[in-house]
């Protein structure tokens, strides 16, 4: 299927556009700043360090090397043993509450701290932090306002507040935020804006360029956040490697998650880990590397919904790939993203339709905006419309599918399956044996002009997009552009080597070529990667051995298809029957198909073996042709291997269908018992 998982991560900080910036610092200057504040972190340290050993039982001492230290165990230990000493100490629990590794045990520390010093900024602001994590944002935004009351310069809950409020998607609040940083400020020219120069806040302005698409001055204050803060600020490097993906420097962007996670290596951050793995994943195709990312990611923090999502989407294993979604869904139950790919496999792997839609609406509901989600589920709503017989085809009309790809691609213009998806949607729908009327004739090339544009969209965004290829290719193919067609069927299978339907059409194509070798060699592929499920594959190689004059061999092909499609198609229909939705109608209309099913096979058996007497394969393929041509039955199968017409794709199978497969297998035995 044509679907995508879109990743959520948990503190999500990207990218931008062009924006000048002033710098009012010189680099040497600035440079020169880090290494005096390096030497007194190192002063301050040793002086800590004495304290301790000079007065091992003042609690002061402990707390102040704890403020020193990198390594989070020697802060838990310093911590501890400072609240050991005075245990009504609010800023020792405030600190222990970041080190904790549960949200409850954090919670639990903070409010002790907030019920001993109800003012204590520190505390309210650690608080505020916790609490948006957890998706509080309410009340998150109250702590916040009274760190800020009591104490209004305090730049980190200003910087942290600002995240939130872009987070609520309230861009105006924030900026005016940031324009209050204080008189430590730098003036950024296309905004008139004031901001303290501080790595926080630059951190805290680079998202909000994110989220005006300008790129290039994120990066810039991702960066200037950075320098502020060398080697002690996983957050920037973190935002600054999602930036990069999305400029598509991948190999930059790895240099900076990596350089996250050494810097982070004491603490409990497993966003760089998790965005690794995505980065692996999705833009490097290797599956062995992102697994040990999000494994460690998991590993670090096992509330960390995201890295369980992602997870879940590399496994092949589908049991504990839905373990590890119900996993996530029990941590965050209003996790949008872990809905959407717990519907996907309910709805592509388990068929069980109502909870698959149940879930594709849950995240709808919770992120109106979530590309994949509207993409999945125009994919849903065409199989549902009669794949599992759950809906009748005129219940869910295309307008509905089409607002939902439409969604997709306004909510992510770059979300290549959508514009693949809609286009292939639009061929599909519209798709008509040579219209007879002028009218109808300008509709459908407009129609396919449509679906030309998104499909050229879709390859701009993803160059490799496979399936993209292989419909561009159908659409030149249907025009007469052989060579174009071609061209594209093999960017397609480079693109993904395991594609068995760009095999095949690009098979057809050279049968009508004549270049049965070639045709023949894509077929065996596609063969060998789908050996239990491939009527249409070994419809298009009994062609290739007809041509051959092989005609025993064609007869066993094509005989070996029908069972094929005569399985599939009462595994259907028996999925339609154990719907629950059944009605009456639904009753006799099932009677009246068994009684149809069993009259056209006796019928046809006794029909066959009276007209025929022993003649050759060759003539029992030819009278198999003539059949099929005068029984309009057998014009829903896709057994013309000359046909380009993809109106098939959504013609799921309906009595009739069932009816005319087992007339044409039983044709065939008869054909072939006759030529014994």
């Amino acid at each position: 299927m044509f679907c995508c998982l879109a990743i959520e991560n948990k503190k999500k900080k990207k990218n931008i556009n062009d924006h000048t910036v002033d710098d009012d610092d010189d680099d040497d200057d600035m440079q020169s700043l880090i290494l005096k504040q390096n030497e007194k972190n190192d002063q301050a340290l040793n002086a800590a360090t004495e304290a301790c050993r000079i007065a091992p039982n003042e609690y002061s001492a402990w707390y102040a090397l704890a403020l020193c230290l990198d390594d989070s165990n020697l802060v838990l230990q310093a911590i501890e043993r400072c609240l050991a000493l005075e245990p009504r100490f609010a800023m020792g629990h405030t600190m222990l509450a970041m080190y904790q590794k549960s949200y409850d045990a954090a919670e639990r520390e903070l409010k002790i701290a907030l019920e001993l010093e109800p003012r204590e900024p520190v505390a309210h602001f650690r608080y505020a932090c916790l609490l948006t994590e957890k998706n509080f944002l309410d009340k998150a935004e109250y702590h916040f306002r009274f760190a800020l009351d009591s104490r209004p310069q305090y730049t980190q809950a200003k910087s942290a507040y600002a995240l939130l409020l872009i987070k609520c998607q309230r861009f105006n609040d924030a900026e005016i935020l940031l324009k209050n940083m204080g008189t430590r400020g730098r003036k950024v020219n296309d905004s008139k804006i004031m901001i303290d120069n501080s790595a926080s806040c630059h951190n805290a302005y680079a998202l909000l360029l994110k989220q005006q698409n300008k790129y290039d001055a994120a990066e810039y204050h991702y960066r200037q956040a950075i320098r502020l803060r060398p080697k002690r600020y996983p957050e920037a490097l973190n935002n600054l490697g999602l930036l990069l993906i999305e400029k598509k420097s991948y190999d930059q962007a790895e240099d900076f998650f990596r350089q996250a996670i050494e810097c982070s290596i004491h603490e409990n951050y497993p966003d760089p880990h998790n965005n690794l793995g995505f980065l692996f994943f999705i833009y490097k195709n290797d599956i062995v590397n992102a697994q040990i990312y999000f494994k460690n990611a998991i590993k670090i923090d096992p509330q960390y919904a995201p890295a369980r999502n992602n997870y879940a989407t590399t496994l092949t294993d589908i049991n504990q790939a839905q373990m590890q979604l119900e996993i996530a869904l029990d941590i965050d139950p209003n996790y949008a993203d872990a809905h959407n790919s717990l519907a996907l496999i309910l709805h592509l792997v388990r068929s069980d339709l109502t909870r698959a839609e149940h879930h594709y609406l849950r995240a709808l509901s919770l992120n109106p905006n979530h590309s994949e989600a509207h993409n999945n589920y125009a994919l849903f709503l065409l199989g549902a419309v009669g794949e599992g017989g759950r809906q009748e085809a005129d219940s869910i009309p295309k307008a509905t599918v089409e607002l939902h790809f439409k969604l997709a691609l306004q909510a992510n213009p770059n979300n290549a399956n959508a514009a693949h998806n809609f286009a292939y949607f639009i061929l599909a729908s519209s798709c008509t044996p040579a219209p007879a009327a002028a009218a109808t004739n300008d509709e459908y090339t407009f129609q396919e002009d449509q679906a030309m544009k998104l499909l050229l969209t879709a390859l701009k965004i993803n160059p490799n997009h496979a399936p993209a290829h292989e419909t561009y290719a159908l659409l030149e193919q249907r025009r007469g552009h052989i060579d174009i067609a071609a061209k594209h069927y093999l960017a397609s299978i480079d693109a993904n080597p395991n594609r068995v339907s760009s095999h095949c059409r690009y098979a057809q194509l050279l049968i009508r070529k004549n270049d049965f070798d070639t045709a023949k060699f894509h077929l065996e592929k596609a063969l060998e990667l789908r050996p239990d499920n491939a009527p249409r594959t070994l419809f298009l190689l009994a062609h290739i051995y007809e041509n051959r004059e092989a005609y025993n061999y064609s007869l066993e092909l094509i005989n070996s298809a029908l069972v094929q499609l005569l399985s599939r198609t009462n595994n259907n229909i028996k999925n339609s029957k154990d719907d629950n939705i059944t009605t009456q109608k639904d009753v006799s209309q099932t009677s009246e198909r068994n009684d149809a099913l069993s009259f056209t096979s006796s019928e046809k058996v006794s029909s066959s073996t009276a007209a025929l007497n022993s003649i050759t394969p060759q003539s029992s393929i030819l009278a198999l042709r003539n059949h099929i041509a005068s029984d309009k039955s057998f014009a829903l199968l896709p057994l013309d291997w000359h046909s380009t017409d993809m109106s098939f794709v959504y013609e799921w199978p309906t009595h009739d269908f069932l009816v005319a497969i087992r007339k044409q297998k039983v044709y065939l035995e008869a054909l072939v018992h006759a030529g014994d």
